[in-house]
């Protein structure tokens, strides 16, 4: 599903309008995003907690030119899902 579908349906439940919907919606993403930021990660009660992981230098061949490239690392989101969640889903 993509966001606006989301907003969708969230309007035909609640009835609230989808422009306040979406304004929730970011700034619960901001929020999360902020705390990720700020901490390295955010959890989320019975849903789970996003991480912010850093993976270490490496090195790669580039089949192009015959060259190593050194690269410095990068920083990835990891999510794990709570207890809760996953007895939901596998019901």
């Amino acid at each position: 599903m993509r966001k606006s579908d989301y907003l969708e349906t969230i309007n035909k439940k609640t009835g609230v309008s989808k422009k306040d919907i979406d304004s929730v919606v970011d700034l619960f993403l901001d929020l999360i995003v902020k705390e990720i930021t700020d901490t390295g990660k955010s959890s989320i009660t019975n849903i789970g907690t996003f991480k912010r992981i850093k993976t270490k230098p490496f090195t790669y061949f580039s089949p192009n030119d015959g060259s190593t490239i050194n690269t410095k690392g990068i920083t990835k989101i990891s999510f794990t899902s709570s207890k809760d969640l996953l007895k939901k889903i596998t019901k």
